[in-house]
């Protein structure tokens, strides 16, 4: 890249909107890591990528001071607004693009939640269905698709979008499994055992596919507590496909993930 094509990818459209530059190199292995998943974060927050290899853009990158890379700079007003260095988790990049834009998931999914709080379900599928279309590996459009067809007790449409899953990498792996325990707490939901904790349980079900975590940790943990062989040990088994779900760098997930062995042992 030349600098005046610097210029014109990144330096005159950041005075319209934030632009991510990528200093990298093919001999960089976070470097190729790291790309991917840029790439597709930059699409979701709708901000123009841009990737500068250094060996190729030696002036680019002596200008700029690059001395490692990965680096990743964003631009706005022609200016380095803000940057980092090597790796960062997929939790901590989505963090710090917040500060800078919007992620379109996340302000789909807002509309999808009005909709469905509105009562207006065939609003709410239309929803998801662009979000799919547009995102279909994204982990929180693939729960949010579930759950919308599960507390519908439509099990064969969930069930058909969870299979060409299954043989996805492991994350989609453990995703998948986890969903797919979540529609059996569903079913289970409508199936009294006339045991003194099925209320409890039901309730912490319904949190769970509602989307309200926390409250359903706190559920499923006291039933925990109570009587491991409820259900033959359901509530433990709730939390684990919950962890599974919000991954494992979710503060919930690491919270209730250590007051659960707590309670275990």
């Amino acid at each position: 890249m030349t600098p005046d094509a610097f210029e014109a990818e990144v330096l005159r459209p950041s005075f319209d909107q934030p632009v991510l530059v990528d200093f990298l190199a093919q001999w960089c292995g976070p470097c190729q890591l790291l790309k991917p998943l840029l790439t597709q974060l930059a699409a979701e927050y709708s901000v123009p990528l841009v990737l500068v290899d250094i060996d190729q853009a030696p002036a680019i990158a002596s200008q700029y001071g690059v001395q490692g890379v990965p680096d990743v700079r964003l631009f706005r007003e022609g200016q380095v607004a803000d940057r980092f260095v090597g790796m960062l988790p997929e939790p901590q990049l989505r963090q710090w693009l917040s500060q800078f834009a919007v992620s379109q998931v996340d302000r789909g999914l807002t509309e999808v939640a009005d909709a469905q709080a509105a009562g207006r379900p065939e609003v709410a599928e239309a929803l998801l269905e662009a979000l799919r279309a547009q995102f279909p590996r994204h982990r929180q459009v693939i729960l949010t698709t579930v759950s919308h067809w599960v507390q519908a007790q439509r099990w064969t449409e969930a069930e058909a979008f969870l299979s060409p899953l299954q043989g996805e990498d492991r994350a989609y792996y453990d995703l998948v499994q986890a969903l797919r325990e979540l529609m059996k707490l569903q079913q289970a939901v409508g199936v009294s055992s006339q045991h003194p904790l099925d209320e409890a349980f039901q309730e912490a079900t319904q949190a769970a596919l509602a989307g309200r975590y926390a409250e359903a940790f706190e559920g499923f943990l006291a039933l925990v507590r109570k009587d491991r062989k409820y259900r033959e040990d359901g509530a433990r088994k709730a939390m684990i496909a919950l962890f599974a779900i919000l991954g494992e760098e979710h503060p919930l997930t690491r919270q209730y993930r250590q007051q659960l062995m707590m309670a275990l042992y």
